[in-house]
């Protein structure tokens, strides 16, 4: 098979698969009053539900009511309330800070800097020496007349 069909195949299985995994969820009550969650329900169970996608909000902690939230939030309103009028209050009770003092001369100050000495020395150039036989070869730049062979 050429590698074009074994990829259409493979990514139609991949899209497929999901479909064929998806399981139905069902919502019981048993005899003791219970509340029970499963892929099929027992056949004694009443009030038996199928969960789909509109009825399957599932919580596991039980929420609030719409009056236990207000009332939280009042209560929670009033407490950064008084917090916030516990701070102002210990601000005003605060003694007033020192007025700056007047000078007669603006004031300058300086940072200390750093600023590196630099020496440069000259270094003289060192000839290059090639023992050739014994002799030391100066090495000269090539001129422009000059053809180099291979």
């Amino acid at each position: 098979m050429s590698r074009r069909v074994i990829l259409a195949v493979v990514l139609v299985s991949m899209a497929v698969l999901p479909l064929a995994a998806r399981a139905t969820l069902y919502k019981w009550v048993d005899e003791q009053g219970v509340v029970n969650y499963g892929d099929t329900p027992p056949a004694g169970a009443k009030k038996t539900t199928q969960l789909d996608e509109s009825t399957s909000s599932l919580s596991v902690f039980p929420g609030l009511s719409k009056e236990e939230l207000a009332q939280l939030s009042a209560r929670a309103d009033k407490a950064r309330a008084d917090r916030l009028e516990r701070e102002l209050a210990e601000l005003r009770a605060r003694p007033a800070p020192p007025p700056a003092p007047a000078y007669d001369t603006q004031q300058v100050a300086y940072a200390p800097t750093y600023v590196p000495l630099v020496v440069t020395r000259r270094i003289p150039p060192r000839q290059v020496q090639f023992p050739v036989h014994g002799k030391p070869v100066q090495k000269t730049p090539p001129f422009r007349s000059m053809r180099l062979e291979r």
